[in-house]
């Protein structure tokens, strides 16, 4: 039987494990080194990042207060367009309803100085009624003596409304149908006179026409007749 004898070298082993602890450490300071870097470059490139997100909410930020503030100013000037026009078109039908009036009056004035050819005298200028309940009506006419006719004109003007009813022609006269303390429609004038009173028309009644017959106090002369439809004269 034979014996290997093996030199014992403590020293030698000693260094060996020093030197794979200063590789270890060595190892794990590199990768410690490495991974701070490039943690550092992340974080960097993160920065660079966030900071140009926030540069750019900004000016987007900038940007949208800005068409906001430009939006409301053009909502303000619609507004003013808008409120513009409609104050521009009410004058102008105010104008229009102005002028209306004015070619009424005129028309009015002509009919009574300058009156056509063979309606000189006593005449009736217009008749209207106003529906005030469901039987209850006001009337208003205005009677003119056209052409240069220094007389007055004094009389009463008949008034009459025709209709159906219970199926049947009926004529009624303003002495029945005449609202209580209604004052007589007489008329007292030189050029022209409104005259106006209500009248309440029985229950069923349909209106189809309304006849004013004017007679003078004189007696003298025709009458004059002016029938009117009912559909045409209602406001």
């Amino acid at each position: 039987m034979a014996f290997v004898v093996k030199p014992h070298r403590p020293r030698r082993a000693a260094l060996l494990r020093l030197l794979m602890a200063v590789l270890w450490l060595a190892s794990m300071g590199g990768a410690y080194y490495y991974g701070r870097v490039d943690l550092e470059r992340q974080l960097y490139a993160k920065t660079t990042e966030n900071e140009s997100l926030y540069r750019r909410v900004g000016e987007a930020t900038e940007t949208n207060r800005e068409q906001t503030a430009q939006m409301a100013i053009l909502e303000r000037t619609a507004q003013i367009d808008h409120a513009a026009k409609a104050q521009v078109l009410e004058q102008l039908k105010a104008e229009r309803g102005q002028n209306a009036e004015l070619q009424e009056r005129v028309s009015f004035y002509e009919s009574i100085i300058s009156p056509d050819e063979g309606k000189s005298g006593l005449g009736i200028y217009s008749f209207e009624v106003t529906q005030a309940a469901q039987e209850l009506y006001h009337f208003k006419m205005v009677l003119i003596q056209a052409g240069k006719n220094a007389n007055l004109a004094r009389g009463r003007a008949n008034i009459a409304v025709e209709g159906i009813l219970d199926g049947r022609g009926k004529r009624l006269e303003l002495s029945e149908i005449q609202v209580p303390g209604g004052k007589a429609p007489d008329y007292n004038f030189r050029y022209f006179q409104e005259i106006t009173g209500s009248i309440r028309l029985p229950r069923g009644f349909v209106p189809r026409e309304v006849v004013v017959t004017l007679v003078n106090n004189r007696g003298r002369g025709k009458a004059p007749v002016k029938q009117y439809d009912w559909s045409e004269i209602k406001v």
